[in-house]
């Protein structure tokens, strides 16, 4: 049940996933989402605040390319990353005193791993899932895994901080083509720029997923274009109210929420942002009384 922006292509084009392998898209990742990409503007203040209240060490889900991890160790923050792509690993370790970067004795460790499954052997003061990472798990099933996963690894009085986008209703039934979307980097390695354009633009409303499907080229010194690339972003919108009834399905409150990371109400198509903490056991809750 999928409704399609554009017409299907004759011919169909190999794709892969933003992140697989040494994707352009990895390559271009730090000028492509840096600080000031509107979504997180604010969001490693607002980490900041959260680490410097907990007690215990950092555990950042999705580290990426080490955008949060680094400017929270810097602060003096003890940090694990947890990621998927060895290639976005790759790039999060080169980021170290040449960059500016803080000592080698508090840098971040960076762990490849499975969100739905993963044991680091040690209990967390803060977690956090920044820049709707969460999206890219397609099920409920995957995501309630990700959830108990996270909560293994939360001390007893430990945060744990989501960050999503809440879908505009109106956005997804009024859609008839696609945005005309271009986005400008530079490959981490050579300097290069390379161009993402948005070429497609899929929706299964049943399902709630949403498949972004992007050309990237590496334009080479005569402007040329070196290398492209089709790569595909698949992600599932949930529902804030869903949210909230899968992290209690985990075993968890939301203790505070928040529409942006600069302290705006919560609202119909802005951010979703979830301060979360362990709730208290069923055995340990007040008895009810009769009226």
């Amino acid at each position: 049940m999928s409704d399609s922006l554009t017409p299907d292509k004759a011919e169909p084009r190999t794709s892969r996933g933003f992140y697989e392998g040494d994707s352009l898209h990895i390559r271009a990742y730090d000028t492509l989402h840096g600080s000031a990409t509107p979504c997180v503007q604010g969001d490693v203040d607002f980490y900041g605040v959260a680490a410097g209240r907990a007690d215990g060490p950092v555990l950042e889900i999705g580290s990426g390319t080490g955008r949060v991890a680094w400017s929270l160790a810097d602060r003096g923050h003890k940090v694990t990353g947890l990621e998927i792509s060895p290639s976005m690993i790759q790039l999060a370790c080169r980021k170290s005193l040449s960059q500016g970067h803080t000592t080698a004795a508090t840098s971040p460790t960076f762990t490849q791993g499975d969100m739905r499954a993963f044991d680091l052997g040690t209990k967390f003061g803060l977690i956090i899932a920044p820049f709707r990472t969460f999206h890219v798990l397609l099920t409920p099933e995957d995501q309630l895994s990700a959830l108990r996963a996270m909560g293994r690894h939360l001390a007893p009085d430990g945060v744990m901080i989501l960050h999503l986008f809440d879908p505009r209703i109106d956005d997804l039934s009024s859609f008839r083509k696609p945005p005309q979307e271009e986005r400008r980097g530079h490959d981490a390695e050579t300097g290069r720029t390379i161009v993402a354009r948005l070429e497609n633009v899929e929706i299964d409303r049943f399902n709630q997923i949403l498949e972004n499907r992007w050309v990237y080229e590496l334009e080479g010194q005569d402007g040329s274009v070196e290398r492209s690339e089709h790569l595909t972003l698949t992600v599932r919108w949930t529902y804030r109210q869903e949210m909230k009834h899968l992290l209690a399905r985990a075993g968890f409150e939301v203790t505070e929420e928040y529409g942006d990371f600069l302290g705006g109400v919560p609202d119909h198509g802005k951010e979703q942002v979830l301060v979360c903490k362990a709730a208290p056991m069923a055995s340990q809750a007040p008895p009810q009384t009769g009226t």
